[in-house]
C-alpha cells in the first residue's frame, strides 16, 4: 500500500475531494493511504500554490492506521502535531495538536488503554546543522523508549516500537515532544507528525 503526506499551507481552508473528503484548515497536515499520484490527480489540474504533497516509504508504519481504517479492529492514527519555524535548544517542547483562540492544545485523549507502536514526522526543509528528536509524550511525560531521531539533510523520519512497550491507560493525554540542540540551524523548518498507536 502506498502512503502520502498532505499539507494545507494556504490561508483557506481545502476540501478534500472523494474519494478522500474532509477538509483541512490553513497549515494542518494528514497522511492518507494512497500514493501521491493519485491524490494530485484527485485534487485536479493545477495543484495551489502552498499545497505540500509527498510521497511516503512503503513501510510508513500508517501501514497499521491504514489497515484499521479498512477493517482491523486495534489500531489507529493518532495526529496530526505541527510546529512551525523548529527554534533550536528546545528540550522536550510540546507540539501543537489544535488551535482554538487563546488555547492551544498539545494532547489527544485515548478511550482504551494501549500503546504507542509508532512515530512518523515529516520536515518541511531539511535537518541542519545537528539531528533533531521526536518523543511520545504520555500525560505530558515524555517517552524515553519512544524516541524518533530527524538526521541531518532528513525531511522524514519513522520509527516503530513493540507493542506493550511504550503502554498507556484509557484516558490519557497523548502527544509528541520535540528537542534539538543548540547546533540545529533549520529554524525556518515547519514540522507535522503523528503516533500510531494499539488498543
Amino acid at each position: 500500500m502506498s502512503f502520502c503526506s498532505l499539507r494545507n499551507g494556504t490561508a483557506n481552508p481545502l476540501t478534500l475531494p472523494a474519494p478522500y473528503g474532509g477538509i483541512l484548515i490553513p497549515g494542518q497536515g494528514i497522511v492518507i493511504p494512497d500514493s501521491a499520484a493519485n491524490v494530485t490527480a484527485a485534487l485536479g489540474s493545477p495543484i495551489g500554490a502552498g499545497i505540500q504533497i509527498n510521497a511516503l516509504p512503503d513501510d510508513f508504519p500508517g501501514a497499521i492506521a491504514a489497515a484499521a481504517y479498512l477493517g482491523g479492529v486495534s489500531s489507529e492514527r493518532l495526529g496530526t502535531f505541527t510546529r512551525a519555524d523548529v527554534a533550536a535548544s528546545l528540550t522536550d517542547s510540546a507540539l501543537m495538536t489544535a488551535l482554538e483562540g487563546a488555547a492551544i492544545f498539545t494532547d489527544q485523549l485515548t478511550v482504551k488503554a494501549g500503546s504507542v507502536v509508532g512515530i512518523w514526522a515529516l520536515s518541511s526543509v531539511a535537518a541542519a546543522g545537528a539531528a533533531l528528536t521526536l518523543k511520545a509524550s504520555i500525560n505530558g511525560v515524555s517517552n524515553i523508549d519512544s524516541a524518533a531521531v530527524l538526521a541531518i539533510a532528513g525531511l522524514s523520519v519513522v520509527a516503530s516500537f513493540a507493542r506493550n512497550k511504550i503502554p498507556f491507560a484509557a484516558g490519557a493525554k497523548l502527544g509528541i515532544m520535540i528537542s534539538t540542540p543548540a547546533g540545529w540551524t533549520s529554524t525556518t523548518a515547519d514540522i507535522i507528525c503523528g503516533l500510531i498507536i494499539e488498543a
